[in-house]
């Protein structure tokens, strides 16, 4: 049986969708439904001493009866069959749910009103009717849908409408021919409810399955998500969720502002330290990092030993993302500024950052994967950097950067044009020399 795609966006159209996969579902199940209960009829006649044939046919009222049962079971059928179409074509919309579920009412409601009119029943014999069995049928379809206000509207809706069909058919004329009431206690009727019974029993089993599938299959796509960000950041968890890891994967190209981060003097710091104390400093060092870029709205794109990248995509406001990243590299300077050393030299860095386009994705397969940018972008945040190694300024940045920003420029210190590797035109930078605590 074909089905629906399942797309992942946002939660409000994963329900929506689900719900119309469910609808798919159940439509299915009226054509089941329906076809089933109609089989069931012949089969019930065939299996009674009542001949279908000419015997039957001088009985008006059970004739009536008959064509009736048909006539709603066809009708159900029609119901099933026109929701199915129009969810295949694309056709269905999430608030057709209501109207659907309305039909599974208004199906058994007619049916037990065409009864109570063919027999002259009153409101009092509803009960004795084979149809008002169909009742847990449609409740158990509308546990399918996972949707506590369209179940209780189906509740409202039976209880309501039966009470609706009791009060009108109290102004029938009294039954006088109580063998139309011994047939409703006959073999046939007495087959169709048994047949009812276990067809809401096998919506229920489908209804249990359904939702093991849903839970099962949320819990794996969950823990799928958990071993995804392992390696993909924080920040990107939400995108994600969003658009799912094909999306990311095809990646795309966004403006951002690139930052480089690197330690002056690792190798030899490094070479001087015991392995445990190494690693508790590379450790306190990456910690103040990560905590700085986090509060600015930074993403850690990867840590290359001593040396970190970090970018701030535009979204929809490209100068508070430029904005952000001068305070964070500003931000930096202070923190390190602040680490105590404990008699050891005090720790220095060099930052280099600049504004541009860049490819932005995920790269890599499900053993492995990476969020990284690449671009023109990144190399020249790269060698701005590297540039900090040549004169006192711990922070330099493009002017693209701070007028993407619209940053006071005062604090800012203007170099000479720099020509840099890869450019054909000279690159106008700026340098911040004081470590401002924010």
């Amino acid at each position: 049986m074909l089905r629906p795609p399942l797309t992942i966006t946002d939660t409000k159209t994963v329900f929506q969708q689900a719900e119309i996969r469910a609808e798919y579902l159940v439509a299915w199940l009226r054509l089941g439904l329906s076809g089933t209960l109609l089989a069931a009829i012949v089969l019930a006649l065939a299996a009674t001493e009542i001949p279908v044939g000419a015997d039957l046919r001088a009985d008006d009222v059970l004739v009536r009866q008959l064509i009736f049962a048909v006539g709603t079971m066809a009708a159900y059928f029609l119901l099933g069959l026109a929701c199915l179409l129009a969810i295949r074509k694309g056709r269905f919309r999430p608030w057709m749910v209501w109207p659907s579920a309305a039909g599974d009412c208004l199906f058994i409601l007619v049916s037990i009103w065409l009864s109570l009119v063919n027999t002259g029943f009153q409101g009092d014999y509803i009960v004795v009717l084979p149809t008002l069995w169909l009742v847990p049928v449609v409740l158990a379809c509308g546990v399918l849908r996972f949707n506590p206000a369209l179940q209780a509207f189906i509740i409202v809706a039976l209880v309501l409408g039966l009470l609706v069909v009791d009060r009108l058919a109290k102004g029938m004329p009294e039954l006088t021919d109580f063998r139309v009431l011994g047939f409703f206690f006959d073999g046939p009727p007495n087959i169709m409810r048994l047949v009812m019974i276990a067809l809401a029993g096998g919506v229920l089993v489908v209804a249990t399955y359904r939702m093991r599938a849903l839970f099962l299959r949320t819990l794996t796509e969950a823990e799928g998500r958990v071993n995804l960000t392992r390696y993909l950041p924080a920040e990107v968890a939400p995108e994600l969720a969003r658009a799912g890891l094909d999306a990311l994967q095809t990646g795309s190209r966004q403006q951002m502002a690139v930052m480089f981060v690197d330690m002056r003097g690792f190798t030899g710091r490094a070479e001087a330290m015991r392995p445990e104390e190494l690693s508790a400093f590379v450790t306190q060092y990456r910690r103040r990092i990560t905590d700085t870029a986090r509060a600015h709205g930074g993403i850690i794109d990867k840590f290359m030993g001593d040396a970190v990248m970090i970018v701030f995509a535009a979204g929809d406001v490209p100068q508070q993302a430029a904005a952000r990243a001068i305070r964070c590299g500003q931000a930096i300077l202070a923190a390190i500024a602040d680490w105590d050393q404990q008699g050891a030299p005090p720790v220095q860095v060099g930052i280099g950052l600049h504004w541009g386009v860049v490819f932005a994705g995920v790269v890599g397969d499900h053993e492995r994967l990476e969020y990284s940018v690449f671009g023109d972008t990144v190399n020249i945040a790269a060698r701005l950097e590297a540039l900090t190694k040549q004169g006192a300024l711990p922070l330099i940045a493009s002017a693209d950067l701070l007028d993407q920003a619209a940053a006071d420029r005062s604090g800012w210190h203007l170099l000479p044009p720099t020509e840099l590797r890869g450019r054909s035109a000279p690159l106008q930078v700026l340098g911040w020399r004081t470590a401002v605590r924010t």
